[in-house]
């Protein structure tokens, strides 16, 4: 079981926008209906609204500013990341299992840093950043797909919300750790 009464969790996305803001908050939700305990969330932009939710909702705000510049852009994500992984440092102590969602899937250095806090892992997919790329013909696709396999190979766990992305997604290989969960 994911969560149960006495489970505490971190939930751990990429600074999100309006758009993610939505779903970050049903799980959000979701995750509090399953325990009484504090829910550690490190996420950033308009993700940090979910704390008027529930005052059990401990965020932490990273926050990030997309940049022009290619160069610029790989340096900022790169910083942001290592951010994300120094305030998950701070409250590993409170928290049993790790749970990435929006933006998890490219998150390398705060997984490698959730497998140093020797805590369970998911990867709870929101969408497939490689698949994305895939369409866009972006150039960066190889580097996601590359992060990706390595991300969900570190996992302890893949959650989707159907069967059919599993298919959908390149998911076959780890069907052995898909949990799929219908309520987001």
């Amino acid at each position: 079981m994911l969560v149960t009464d006495d489970t505490k969790i971190g939930v751990v996305t990429f600074p999100v926008s309006k758009s993610g803001a939505g779903p970050l908050s049903n799980l959000v939700e979701v995750l509090l209906e399953q325990s009484n305990n504090p829910l550690y969330v490190i996420t950033g932009n308009d993700g940090s609204k979910v704390s008027n939710i529930d005052a059990r909702v401990q965020v932490t705000s990273v926050s990030h500013r997309p940049k022009q510049n290619i160069f610029s852009r790989g340096i900022s994500y790169t910083v942001t990341q290592i951010r994300i992984s120094l305030s998950m440092f701070k409250v590993a102590k409170y928290v049993d299992n790790w749970l990435f969602f929006i933006g998890g899937e490219l998150l390398i250095f705060p997984i490698i840093s959730a497998k140093l806090t020797r805590k369970p892992t998911l990867l709870l997919f929101a969408s497939s950043p490689f698949n994305q790329s895939k369409l866009q013909k972006n150039w960066i696709s190889p580097i996601i797909f590359l992060v990706s396999m390595f991300n969900r190979v570190l996992c302890d766990k893949l959650v989707v919300y159907s069967p059919v992305l599993i298919s959908e997604w390149n998911l076959e290989p780890y069907r052995h750790k898909i949990l799929i969960a219908h309520r987001h």
